[in-house]
């Protein structure tokens, strides 16, 4: 049997952190090389920051979700029934973390890091027939299932500006890497958490986005934006700045 440890989440956290440290610097080198000599003078804003919440996201967690199974061994005549309860405590939507850098005025290039996940707990009842005592032994543990997702991408985004300077809209399409971390506890132990009476999509290692936002510029720079996309939240609301 698989076992999650502590530990193992620690180090896939930190080559997680590795990773999206070489992308950034990486795509840092690549704009200085790439970065066009005949921009206009008054462009005079490079990089742009962005953070949102998806306050329209869609994706299952339990809740209040119950299972039960029975299982009955004919040599020794022994019966056995489990019953488990998950419900959600947590649930967190996607939060969307995107850094850009212009390399045309209408043009740039980013890195987008998308983050969701949920924490659930219940109980597990075991209850077991014993033949030669006719009584049951019956065994309650708590459990607690936790999920975490984590997306990072490299983005290509066109910008459209309006006559008014306080309006702008933009498209963007984000390709890159996708993972969830899952861990599955039963009193002390920690089985698969395949085991866990969860119905989780299969996680594919690609992830992709294409998101039509709007942003409203309130100062030179920092503004309000909203998006609507595939491939993550359907709606999301958040803050940018740009430097």
């Amino acid at each position: 049997m698989k076992h999650i440890t502590l530990q193992a989440i620690a180090n896939s956290m930190r080559r997680l952190r590795f990773g999206a440290l070489s992308a950034m610097l990486a795509l840092a080198l690549l704009l200085v090389v790439f970065k066009p000599l005949n921009a206009s003078a008054q462009d005079s804003t490079r990089f742009s920051v962005s953070l949102s919440y998806g306050v329209g996201a869609l994706f299952l967690t339990p809740d209040l979700q119950n299972y039960s199974s029975f299982d009955f061994d004919s040599t020794a005549m022994q019966g056995s029934t489990r019953i488990e309860q998950l419900s959600t405590d947590l649930k967190i939507k996607p939060f969307l973390l995107k850094f850009d850098m212009d390399i045309t005025p209408k043009k740039s290039i980013g890195l987008q890091l998308i983050y969701n996940g949920f924490t659930s707990s219940g109980t597990r009842l075991d209850s077991i027939w014993v033949p030669t005592s006719g009584t049951y032994t019956v065994e309650e543990k708590s459990t607690k299932y936790t999920m975490n997702r984590f997306r990072v991408q490299a983005t290509f985004t066109w910008h459209f500006y309006h006559k008014n300077p306080l309006f702008e809209s933009y498209f963007y399409t984000g390709v890159g890497w996708s993972r969830k971390y899952r861990k599955y506890r039963v009193g002390d132990e920690y089985p698969n958490y395949s085991e866990a009476p969860v119905f989780d999509l299969i996680n594919f290692p690609v992830s992709i986005r294409f998101a039509y936002g709007f942003r409203f510029n309130f100062t030179e720079r920092f503004g309000l934006q909203t998006e609507i996309g595939l491939g993550g939240p359907l709606l999301s609301i958040g803050l940018s700045a740009k430097f």
